[in-house]
């Protein structure tokens, strides 16, 4: 009952309000005659409201097609977007020959599931002019503008009004996430300079204070207002790899999308737009902003690790199962307690995790989340235990910290992000719980529908520390709108120059370019036929076997959940790669259920030089009793002395020297 009345106190009004908020905000011709009642309805909606059925009405409008374009670099992704028009949408996504893009749009793929992938290979010459100039032809194409001076015109022409702007530099990498997010959404750009403070530092108030007033004096530029919440401009996408956290006054670090988006660094200044954040390399920046534009989340993990007492039993997961299945969703898993603890959490884990959206309650730091058990017992995960996705997610992760070391990779939310989110809520310091929505809360405000940005955070509180990472317009569907009641759908793209996929993994083939038409198979999600074909490398043609196919492949490998291929991979790698924290967490993944059987011995050696720093004492203790089982007592005892001299935490030590004798 508690989560109906949460959704239907957003949404009792929305029906009656559709007209006329499609005449303000889809990009179709003004028409005239609305109802003077139904506006008095569109303007007692909560802002929040209003923006996301704006933003979601505008989605459905424009045509999508089942068509994906992969470009090599950034120039022909600029070329690809300015192919968009209002008949034609298609997603854009940037390999650039690192295993990183592999797997995002190997992800992609599995989400999107085009009937057609293009590979569009490099044009001669890279564009002449400025790249923001090339940028505003694009974005001016998408709307099918003259030029980007004359957007706000055509957009009136349209009865279309922006719901945001986006915030960019051209010399930062993240551009092609604002390009995209422009030209998908309707939106202006305010060009600043970059951030040179790296995305885990914390931003001073000094350059803070600056970094705002730059984006105020663009936002004057703009022909719109935005100086209020439920004017025009209620969202701002921040595209720039600059620091997430800030400092502001003695509380602490807080988080950037909070306080941008308020008038001014008091605690309670007003808010007029909700900000999220998208950062990364040229690839990883259009990956996300593709995520949010062309796809919608059709399957739901949540996990609950909190106990039921009060007041953790707001976060209960069964109310937000509940809000989903009213919503129409089928596809639910629920692990809620009392079945909640680490093993629960490492039976999923053990497999690549199939859900668009996940939603995480627990407790902890930056690299480990604690979870309580059926009989009431704190359990500990780790930063290793978070699972490779199949597809691109929103994470919401009630945690403490978990956003606070973006540079990390060994934390937790960079970790979710490199397996393939693109939009994650998290705590950039200690928040407390009641600065988070509880889930039920936050998908009930997100299907009525309130944009990501706005649904993540409490109205009316002050500037705090949970960061939005991703485009904050981001919505997942609107079961109250029914006009239009689907998205918009255009043909099969084809570009000149461009070829089929197929044919490109063809031509890498008959060339003997192996790596490419690996990777390439692994792109398509044919990760089987990506394994057959390292098999038949290896055998017929060895010389031509190299470690970064090794690399390659072995995330394959990991998906298939075979074991030993995986460690037959890992054994090629080069000495880096089998260092790197993603790869050896993934081969541990992969292992642990042999490892409490009857592993072999080249397992447990391979393993025992890669124990991992937060988890030393635990991996240890894993190894020796699989040890004990193949070669009894002795040589377990004999590696958990190794592995106790080895490292200098008292606590890993001891858990080690406990396990002699067992």
């Amino acid at each position: 009952m508690r989560t109906r009345s949460i959704i239907h106190a957003y949404t009792l009004l929305i029906p009656l309000a559709l007209l006329a908020l499609a005449l303000h905000s889809a990009p179709a011709p003004a028409q005239e005659g609305t109802n003077g009642a139904e506006g008095q309805r569109v303007d007692a909606l909560p802002p929040a409201v209003r923006l996301g059925v704006r933003v979601e009405i505008t989605r459905r409008r424009l045509p999508i097609s089942p068509t994906l374009v992969i470009v090599e670099d950034a120039h022909d992704y600029l070329r690809a977007i300015a192919q968009w028009s209002l008949q034609r949408r298609f997603p854009v996504l940037i390999d650039d020959g690192s295993d990183e893009a592999m797997e995002d749009i190997a992800r992609f793929v599995r989400a999107y599931k085009p009937e057609a992938i293009l590979h569009w290979g490099p044009a001669n010459d890279a564009p002449a002019g400025a790249r923001i100039d090339h940028v505003h032809a694009a974005i001016a194409a998408a709307w099918d503008a003259d030029t980007y001076e004359n957007l706000p015109e055509r957009w009136s022409e349209l009865g279309f009004a922006p719901p945001g702007a986006v915030v960019a530099s051209e010399n930062d990498p993240a551009w092609t996430a604002a390009l995209a997010l422009a030209a998908g959404r309707g939106q202006q750009i305010v060009w600043v300079d970059p951030v040179r403070v790296p995305v885990g530092a914390v931003l001073n108030q000094q350059r803070l204070n600056a970094f705002d007033s730059a984006l105020r004096a663009g936002l004057n530029d703009l022909d719109y207002p935005w100086r209020d919440e439920g004017d025009t401009i209620d969202a701002l996408a921040i595209c720039l790899n600059m620091p997430v956290r800030i400092t502001q006054g003695d509380r602490g670090p807080l988080a950037l999308t909070d306080r941008i988006g308020r008038h001014g660094d008091d605690d309670n200044a007003p808010r007029y737009a909700w900000a999220g954040q998208l950062f990364g390399d040229e690839a990883t920046s259009a990956y996300r902003a593709m995520c949010a534009l062309f796809l919608q989340p059709e399957t739901f993990w949540l996990f609950n690790g909190y106990s039921g007492e009060p007041p953790f039993d707001r976060f209960n997961m069964a109310p937000a199962a509940e809000a989903l299945q009213m919503a129409g969703k089928e596809s639910i898993t629920l692990d809620n307690n009392p079945n909640a603890g680490v093993d629960s959490w490492r039976r999923r884990a053990h497999k690549p995790v199939d859900a668009g959206f996940i939603a995480v309650n627990s407790a902890g730091n930056a690299g480990w989340f604690q979870l309580h058990t059926a009989a009431g017992a704190r359990t500990r995960a780790h930063t290793s235990d978070i699972p490779m996705l199949l597809r691109p997610a929103i994470v919401s992760f009630v945690h403490s910290f978990s956003a606070q070391r973006l540079g990390n990779r060994q934390t937790i939310a960079p970790r979710w992000l490199e397996q393939g989110a693109y939009a994650y809520i998290g705590a950039v310091d200690e928040p407390f719980l009641h600065a988070f929505q509880p889930p039920a809360t936050l998908l009930g405000r997100l299907f009525t529908p309130a944009p990501l940005g706005a649904a993540a955070r409490l109205d009316r509180s002050p500037t705090w520390k949970i960061a939005v990472i991703g485009d904050p317009l981001i919505t997942i569907g609107a079961p109250v709108l029914t006009e239009p009641a689907e998205q918009a759908r255009a043909p099969v793209v084809t570009l000149d120059g461009a070829a089929s996929f197929d044919d490109h993994l063809n031509d890498a083939l008959q060339g003997e370019q192996y790596h490419t038409a690996l990777r390439g198979l692994i792109m398509l999600g044919r990760d089987k036929d990506a394994l057959e074909l390292a098999d038949a490398i290896r055998r017929d043609a060895p010389d031509a076997w190299t470690p970064a196919m090794a690399r390659s492949t072995f995330f394959a490998a990991c998906r298939q959940g075979d074991a030993t291929e995986c460690l037959r991979l890992f054994l090629d790698l080069d000495d880096e790669s089998s260092h790197d924290p993603l790869i050896v967490d993934l081969m541990w993944m992969v292992q642990r259920p042999a490892l409490k059987m009857r592993p072999s011995a080249l397992v447990i050696d391979t393993l025992r030089t890669r124990t991992r720093s937060a988890t030393h004492g635990e991996d240890g203790v894993l190894l020796a009793r699989a040890l004990r089982r193949i070669a009894g007592g002795a040589a377990a005892d004999a590696l958990l002395d190794e592995l106790a001299r080895s490292t200098d935490n008292a606590g890993q030590r001891k858990t080690l020297r406990d396990e002699m004798g067992g």
